[in-house]
């Protein structure tokens, strides 16, 4: 009989405790996946971690990376109420919003909500961070939501459907065919 591959999901994996749990995984014999917003740690756990795993245990550690993703609808109607302030105002110069859901999603929160839209297993390999990669990327959104009466709407279940089914209905993109 073959040996099945244990494997852990630790959220909060890069904080005081999860750190402590994850190599106690990794020296059990797990293949553990890390998810942190980091919002009670830093990058340089992760690092320490790999370094106290060593590298034959730190190959069986994956750590997942958080975005903010936006529906491309919700990006030009925020372009278009900052549009709208830029010629509803008088002298408002030069002046920076970021648009996003304020949210972060992991890539594999991500991969799942894409396999649910479009009905399909997305092959997936699961690597180390790059170097120099930042662990979680999301917008303020506070800003535009003050000042251009804006937020996003959809999340990444409608992104995911309404990308497949253009994709699906386009797909050779803006060309004819091939």
């Amino acid at each position: 009989m073959a040996k099945k591959t244990k494997s852990a999901l630790v959220t909060g994996g890069a904080g005081f405790i999860g750190t402590h749990t994850v190599l106690q995984l990794l020296k059990e014999g797990f293949h553990v996946s890390i998810i942190d917003n980091l919002d009670n740690s830093v990058p340089e756990a992760i690092d320490r971690l790999r370094h106290l795993a060593g590298p034959v245990l730190s190959s069986r550690l994956q750590f997942f990376l958080i975005r903010d993703y936006i529906h491309v609808m919700d990006l030009a109607d925020g372009h278009l109420a900052a549009l709208k302030k830029l010629f509803d105002s008088e002298d408002i110069g030069c002046v920076a919003y970021n648009l996003g859901t304020g949210r972060g999603t992991s890539v594999l929160e991500m991969v799942s909500a894409f396999e649910k839209a479009s009905g399909k297993k997305i092959p997936i390999e699961l690597c180390p961070r790059r170097p120099g990669d930042a662990t979680e990327v999301y917008a303020s959104i506070e800003k535009a939501r003050k000042e251009l009466d804006w937020s996003a709407k959809y999340g990444i279940e409608e992104m995911c459907r309404d990308q497949w089914n253009w994709a699906s209905k386009n797909p050779y993109g803006y060309c004819p065919q091939p």
